[in-house]
């Protein structure tokens, strides 16, 4: 049976990838397997056929699936026994990444790690995220300056699993990561630990959200949180740490009116892990916090 032309576009957005435009019988979309900053694809309208014009990549629609599927074994790289000295250099060498190298990379919103841990196309590309060989980036933004970087290894046994960079400048206490085109102005926030957190929260529809880039919090952070914002949920992990975490933080912002979850109950695991619905009723059944240090919820 003969495709209708609207096939060929359905085909490629199931296995993951946007088409950013068509022109004739020729929707063109950035190709999965390289950087670039203007859309090289092509896939065919008519015939169930592809082809890259930077990289030359290119085949049949099954065989672009196959390779989809191949890249993605690749980049999940698995590192089971502990590294050795030279290593570990290594990775600290890809890892020193500057601001003027972040500006230079090339935009891709397919970056298997993060999609695979149930982060979207959109959010990826919205919070500016790029990637080294090992590393998702991070952009961290205040007052519309580039800030930092914060950068998640994407393969087990590399510790940190975050690093900073550039080192020496850019400092996490100092910090705090923000959603992009942040508009609180003075209302409620979310406030959470890990940049992957606030990614999540993010996308899953609470556009005011920051992170605290860890457990505690600084005096410079506290500044910022009170300017930016006149309320705050505190939603840190759920384990003894974060209530530990929390029941810190919640001393630190006493000048502001704050919320936590009513129960451990109503969520499990970290922010990042949360659904939607999960995330909705946590917010829904919310109390403020100095009723629940009565209580003893933190």
């Amino acid at each position: 049976m003969k495709r209708k032309i609207g096939d060929h576009i359905q085909m490629v957005e199931d296995m993951g990838l946007s088409v950013s435009f068509t022109t004739g019988n020729e929707a063109y979309l950035f190709c999965p397997f390289h950087p670039e900053r203007r859309e090289s694809m092509c896939v065919n309208l008519v015939r169930p056929v592809w082809h890259c014009f930077s990289c030359e990549r290119g085949g049949s629609l099954k065989q672009l699936e196959r390779m989809l599927d191949s890249m993605e074994e690749v980049e999940q790289v698995v590192i089971d026994d502990e590294l050795d000295d030279e290593s570990q250099a290594n990775i600290n060498a890809i890892a020193n990444v500057t601001l003027d190298d972040f500006t230079g990379m090339d935009i891709s919103d397919r970056i298997v790690y993060l999609q695979r841990r149930g982060f979207s196309r959109e959010t990826i590309r919205k919070w500016g995220v790029r990637r080294t060989s090992l590393f998702a980036v991070i952009p961290v933004y205040w007052d519309n300056k580039l800030e930092g970087l914060i950068l998640r290894s994407m393969i087990r046994n590399v510790k940190p699993k975050y690093q900073y960079q550039p080192k020496g400048v850019f400092h996490k206490n100092d910090n705090i990561l923000v959603n992009p085109n942040f508009r609180v102005a003075g209302g409620m926030i979310v406030i959470v630990e890990g940049a992957l957190d606030a990614m999540k929260v993010w996308q899953n529809g609470y556009e005011n959200v920051c992170a605290i880039l860890g457990s505690s919090i600084s005096e410079n952070q506290v500044k910022k949180i009170m300017r930016i914002a006149g309320s705050a949920m505190l939603l840190f992990d759920n384990d003894a740490a974060g209530y530990n975490a929390m029941r810190n933080v919640g001393v630190a912002l006493s000048g502001m009116q704050l919320y936590v979850p009513r129960s451990s109950l109503y969520y499990s695991g970290d922010p990042a892990e949360m659904s939607s619905e999960e995330l909705s009723e946590v917010m829904e059944n919310r109390m403020s916090f100095l009723k629940a240090r009565v209580s003893g919820v933190v």
